[in-house]
């Protein structure tokens, strides 16, 4: 019998870790999570938020794994393979070795859209690690774990890719866990959630297009809509509080000098972390790095939510952040999830008592927010260009630039 150890999980217990699984772990690519944050600048304002997506991980291969295994002992009639449970499980795992350094600002800001994102980069560097350690995985295994991980349009309706990243309606166990996690760190909002049922009463439908798809108990529907809810007010209360914002336009500053040495072949990918960032920070003593360590972040002026009736959609499609002299324009939307459409709706319920599609018509409310915001960025020492510049000047521009836009 294969020698199985646990790591303890401060959100779902004792997790079992197999020895294949233990393999990848004890790997530099996988150890590196422990240096990335999840919630990159976040516990500049949140202390607490300094779980790291070395445990998220962990957890996601657990709770992919628990998964397929359920709808395994519910549907023998799939005939799902231990193969299939372990690709499942090794996708889940990982799903998050190709972040970069403060996790989602290095894609979202850093890198061009022409680059690889975190998924490719991702599978990229698991490609290297399956020859590199001999993980006994066929090069048909490595092509369905990136399928699994982030998968292409012919595979979204496929109920055995929607289990890590869920394209169709957005509920997966990725998102179950960095929700749960992410409440309980950050420490109020959402602490009690528990979503095990969303992991075990799951099972594998047949729609009207004749697709196999996910389907929950139709039960289960509030836990699904504050599964979702939770994930809509951590964006508006914690991922884009206005101080968590000002932080990370300094630490884009610092990265993008990173970025330009990575480019030019003087760092290696895998070697940055947070730490490495940070130390590398304090070695060149840069002015962004003074501000990050004084806390001279940019400073709040205002922000307006976007009418949904408002015209100037080409002004919404610019590039933002936008920086003119010392201000900072920033759009930020908070939505349901990362997709246009209100999940809610596209989620599949069967009858607990029998496995059949169920119309989902239960809550059609719609979460979808655009705001534009306003900062100063002259900081607390301001230079020969930024000394005439106040707060009530900026308010007057902001004011101004507003009712330009026809937004006042």
């Amino acid at each position: 019998m294969a020698k199985v150890k646990k790591i303890y999980d401060t959100i779902h217990g004792f997790i079992p870790i197999s020895e294949n699984i233990q393999k990848i772990i004890d790997t530099p690519e996988f150890q590196r999570l422990r240096d990335l944050k999840q919630l990159g600048a976040t516990n500049y304002v949140f202390p607490s938020a300094t779980h790291t997506r070395f445990e998220h991980s962990i957890a996601v291969s657990y709770l992919g794994k628990t998964m397929i295994e359920n709808i395994k002992k519910n549907q023998p009639e799939l005939n799902i393979s231990q193969r299939d449970i372990d690709l499942i499980e090794i996708a889940g795992l990982i799903h998050d070795i190709g972040h970069g350094p403060f996790s989602h600002l290095w894609d979202n800001y850093i890198i061009s859209k022409e680059e690889k994102d975190h998924e490719e980069r991702g599978c990229e560097i698991f490609k290297n690690m399956i020859k590199k350690y001999k993980l006994g995985i066929s090069e048909e295994e490595f092509g369905t774990i990136c399928e699994i991980i982030n998968p292409s349009k012919k595979n979204v309706n496929k109920w055995y890719y929607q289990i890590i990243a869920n394209k169709q309606c957005q509920l997966d166990v990725d998102k179950i866990d960095y929700i749960q996690r992410d409440s309980f760190y950050i420490g109020e909002i959402g602490q009690n959630n528990n979503f095990k049922r969303l992991i075990t009463d799951v099972r594998v439908v047949e729609t009207k297009e004749k697709t196999h798809e996910l389907a929950w108990c139709y039960k289960l529907n509030y836990e699904i809509f504050s599964l979702f809810t939770t994930r809509y007010r951590l964006h508006k209360s914690v991922y884009t509080h206005h101080a968590v914002k000002s932080h990370e336009y300094i630490i884009i500053d610092i990265l993008n000098n990173l970025h330009d040495l990575l480019l030019k072949g003087k760092v290696d990918f895998i070697d940055l972390t947070d730490s490495v960032v940070f130390c590398k920070l304090c070695a060149i003593k840069s002015s962004a790095t003074k501000r990050l360590m004084s806390r001279d972040i940019p400073s709040f002026i205002g922000e307006i939510v976007i009418p949904k009736n408002y015209e100037n959609k080409n002004f919404l499609k610019e590039p933002f952040p936008k920086r003119i002299a010392n201000i900072i324009i920033d759009k930020i939307q908070i939505k349901f999830s990362s997709s246009n459409y209100n999940p809610m709706n596209k989620i599949y319920y069967y009858n607990c008592c029998k496995v059949e599609k169920i119309k989902p018509t239960w809550c059609n409310v719609e979460f979808n927010e655009t705001i534009l915001r306003c900062y100063n960025n002259a900081g607390k020492k301001n230079t020969e260009e930024t000394k005439h510049i106040s707060n009530d000047e900026i308010i007057a521009f902001w004011d101004n630039y507003l009712k330009e836009l026809g937004l006042q």
